[in-house]
């Protein structure tokens, strides 16, 4: 080439063929890679290939193909069922839910008017009955309920006496307004109260029409009324002397 063109430059020709040959060599390395890349791409496109023929090839042996769908379809549904059973349960629990909250205070509601009712209805029948004892000189006992505990109470007055009084018209009172079929009052609880009030109660023993069962002790001791009451209504009468219940004393030695 230097005898063609002797003004030439080789050694620039040189670096240019270098270059080239240079550039050549990672294009070919480049383009080998990307073949490989492709070849990789391909070979896995086969092996999805082959695994899809192999189960075309499974299904078409199947020999009833319709009822194996059907069989799916059947399990689909099926569990789609379920899903909307327990969406629906959701619901109807909530639905319900609500319902049992209008239902309790519905019930709450009843239950305090019921209780206010009773209360109003014991109070006046205890205020009648003390005012027939004691001519209305004196505070009756009164009962109020709220939702979960009751108070019973004269108002100003928490002496024995009055406690046991208390008892005494309330028991009188529910006898009176309820079916309630006979009333027994032991002589702890009457022996607390003054003599004159015991008078008008066992009045109002005897004017009751069901049965009522008492227990005294020294009998004498109250006003004739009273003692002529618990005479034409006693049953028994004990004593000392061979009167005992058993005809004798069983702490006597």
């Amino acid at each position: 080439m230097k005898d063609f063109f002797p003004e030439i430059k080789l050694r620039r020709l040189e670096e240019i063929q270098k270059f080239h040959k240079e550039i050549d060599s990672v294009l070919k390395q480049e383009i080998m890679e990307e073949i490989q890349h492709i070849q990789s791409f391909i070979e896995l496109l086969q092996q999805n290939k082959e695994q899809v023929e192999k189960k075309i090839k499974e299904i078409s042996e199947i020999p009833n193909l319709s009822r194996t769908i059907l069989f799916k379809f059947a399990e689909i549904q099926k569990e789609i069922e379920e899903l909307e059973s327990q969406n629906n349960y959701y619901d109807n629990r909530a639905i319900l839910h609500k319902e049992k909250q209008y239902a309790d205070a519905r019930k709450d509601i009843m239950r305090s008017q019921q209780l206010a009712q009773l209360q109003n209805m014991l109070n006046i029948e205890m205020a009648k009955l003390n005012n027939e004892i004691y001519n209305g000189e004196k505070i009756p006992p009164t009962i109020s309920f709220n939702k979960n505990q009751y108070i019973f109470e004269t108002i100003d007055d928490t002496g024995t006496g009055t406690c046991y009084r208390g008892v005494i018209l309330f028991d009188l009172s529910i006898m009176k307004l309820t079916c309630l079929p006979f009333l027994v009052h032991d002589s702890v609880l009457l022996k607390q109260i003054e003599d004159v009030a015991i008078e008008k109660i066992l009045e109002l023993y005897n004017a009751s029409e069901k049965q009522v069962f008492i227990a005294l002790d020294k009998v004498w001791s109250y006003s004739e009324r009273s003692q002529a009451i618990l005479k034409n209504n006693r049953v028994l009468q004990l004593g000392t002397n061979g009167d005992e219940l058993f005809g004798r004393s069983w702490s006597k030695k």
